[in-house]
C-alpha cells in the first residue's frame, strides 16, 4: 500500500511539472553563410528619398535549419540608405547605397548580416563631351542623371555568426493582425500636384517634379458625431503590403494631404490598391483608391 501511494504522488508531481512546463524547447543551429533573400519593399530614388527614413525590405522565403523554420517569410526587415549622392553638373550621375544589418529570427533575435546593394546612374561622360564641342564653356552644364532601385529587388543577406534559435512554439513571434475597420469612406477625388491626370509616368532618369497627393472623401454611412477621425489618416496598405511604418497624412482637413512620394515610392508597375485608414471614438475608418504607376526607362 505505501508503494501505491508513493506511486500516485510520482504521477501527480509529473502532472504538476508537464502544465508549468507545457512546451520543450526545440533548438535549431543556424550557421554562419547561410543565404536570406530580401525583397526591397519601396522603390529608392536618388532625387526623393531621403537618406533619413529608414529603408524596408521583408523576407522572401522560409529560412530552414536542421528541419525548422529560423526565419518567417514576410518578416520585416529594416535597412539604411548608407549613401546619397545626387546628380550634379560636369555630367556627374547620382549613386546611391542600401546597407542591412540585422535580420529578426522566429525567436526574435536579431541575426547579425552582411548585405549590400549600389546603384550608379548612367555614364553620361560622352554627353559631356558633346556639350563641351558644341556648347564651349556651356556644355559644362550637362547634368548628370539620376538613379533608382525599384520595389521588388532582391537583396542576398548572409548569416556572419552561428546562432541557435528557439524554433518551440512558445518562443516563436506572432505577427499582429491589425483592427477591422467599422466605418467607410468613399474617395470621390485624388490629385498629385506637378503631375498631370492619369497614370503617374515615373521617369527614371529624369524623374518629374511632384509635391502633394490630395484625397477628398465622403462618408458612406450616417456617422455619430464622435465617428470621426481622432489623429490624421495615415496609408496603411499599399497592394498586398501592410506598411511597417504608416505614411500619416500631412492634414487632416478635407482634401488630406500626403507628400506624393511617401506612398508612390511603394507602388509597383500597373494598378495599386492604397488604403487610408485613421481612428475614430465610434471605431477604425477605413478608405481606398486605385493608382496606376508607370515606371518609365529609358534605353
Amino acid at each position: 500500500m505505501p508503494r501505491v501511494k508513493s506511486c500516485g504522488w510520482a504521477l501527480v508531481l509529473l502532472a504538476a511539472l508537464v502544465a508549468y512546463f507545457p512546451h520543450s524547447t526545440v533548438a535549431a543551429r543556424l550557421t554562419s553563410g547561410t543565404t536570406i533573400n530580401l525583397e526591397l519593399l519601396q522603390t529608392i530614388s536618388s532625387r526623393y528619398s531621403d537618406p533619413e527614413p529608414s529603408v524596408y525590405f521583408r523576407v522572401q522565403r522560409d529560412v530552414i535549419a536542421d528541419g525548422e523554420v529560423v526565419v518567417r517569410t514576410g518578416t520585416f526587415v529594416k535597412g539604411t540608405l548608407a549613401n546619397l549622392q545626387d546628380r550634379g553638373r560636369m555630367a556627374r550621375s547620382a549613386s546611391l547605397s542600401l546597407d542591412v544589418p540585422f535580420v529578426s529570427a522566429v525567436d526574435g533575435q536579431a541575426i547579425r548580416v552582411i548585405a549590400g546593394m549600389t546603384r550608379a546612374g548612367r555614364n553620361r561622360d560622352d554627353a559631356m563631351a558633346a556639350g563641351i564641342i558644341l556648347f564651349g564653356a556651356f556644355g559644362l552644364l550637362t547634368r548628370g542623371s539620376e538613379v533608382w532601385i525599384p520595389a521588388g529587388s532582391v537583396l542576398e543577406a548572409q548569416v556572419l555568426n552561428d546562432r541557435t534559435i528557439d524554433t518551440s512554439p512558445i518562443g516563436k513571434n506572432s505577427p499582429q493582425q491589425p483592427s477591422a475597420a467599422r466605418f467607410h469612406a468613399t474617395v470621390i477625388r485624388e490629385h498629385i500636384s506637378g503631375l498631370g491626370t492619369g497614370a503617374v509616368r515615373f521617369k527614371v532618369d529624369h524623374p518629374p517634379s511632384m509635391g502633394m497627393l490630395r484625397i477628398e472623401l465622403r462618408n458612406d454611412h450616417e456617422l455619430s458625431p464622435d465617428a470621426r477621425p481622432l489623429e490624421p489618416w495615415q496609408v496603411v496598405q499599399v497592394g498586398d503590403l501592410e506598411l511597417p511604418m504608416p505614411v500619416a497624412a500631412a492634414t487632416g482637413e478635407p482634401p488630406i494631404s500626403f507628400p506624393a512620394w511617401s506612398v508612390l515610392q511603394y507602388c509597383r508597375p500597373g494598378p495599386n490598391r492604397i488604403v487610408l485608414r485613421a481612428p475614430s471614438d465610434a471605431g477604425p475608418m477605413e478608405a481606398e483608391l486605385q493608382l496606376q504607376f508607370e515606371p518609365v526607362v529609358r534605353r
